[in-house]
């Protein structure tokens, strides 16, 4: 996948074998880390960083805007969303305010959750084979690295960065 392959040579972050959800929560992360520590170069008056933050974030803002598929109403909403992203970080790079930030901030946050929602199997059963051991439990979320977690019976919350998912009743067959 072309999105896997920017994700690792262009930002440095592992994306090999990640699924297109996984990849597209991935770069949300990525854009509200470089957005938060834009901030904080805002704050301390250093607006070489905070150029520099404010260029990755709009990189990977774009990188996504690249990869929307050209029909439909949800990739027209999205395109819509970026572009006012995008506008906004170049506004914020003249700005000595972290407002700006703050606005794109709430809409990636916002995105992200969405992303979340539509996850398929998300507050399910789940069995996951990693080759070596078989974990179990409920699919809550992905984290900011990718990796599936997992809440066991326990209530523990583990991280899965590979392996073969069941969800729900498969979950039962994945597992035996």
């Amino acid at each position: 996948m072309a999105l896997a392959t920017m994700l690792q040579n262009d930002f440095s972050f592992p994306a090999h074998g990640a699924s297109p959800l996984q990849l597209v929560v991935m770069l949300y992360d990525n854009a509200l880390t470089s957005m938060k520590a834009s901030k904080l170069a805002i704050k301390a008056g250093d607006t070489g960083r905070k150029d520099l933050l404010i260029n990755r974030s709009e990189a990977i803002i774009t990188a996504l805007m690249n990869c929307l598929d050209t029909k439909g109403e949800m990739a027209l909403d999205l395109r819509t969303l970026y572009c006012y992203v995008l506008n906004e970080l170049a506004e914020a790079r003249e700005d000595s305010s972290t407002t700006r930030i703050e606005r794109c901030e709430l809409v990636m946050k916002d995105l992200r959750k969405a992303w979340l929602e539509r996850a398929a199997g998300l507050g399910e059963r789940v069995a996951i084979n990693t080759g070596t051991m078989t974990l179990e439990g409920i699919f809550d979320t992905i984290d900011d690295t990718g990796c599936l977690i997992v809440r066991t019976t326990d209530g523990r919350r583990l991280p899965v960065a590979a392996g073969e998912v069941f969800f729900g009743s498969a979950a039962s067959v994945g597992a035996a």
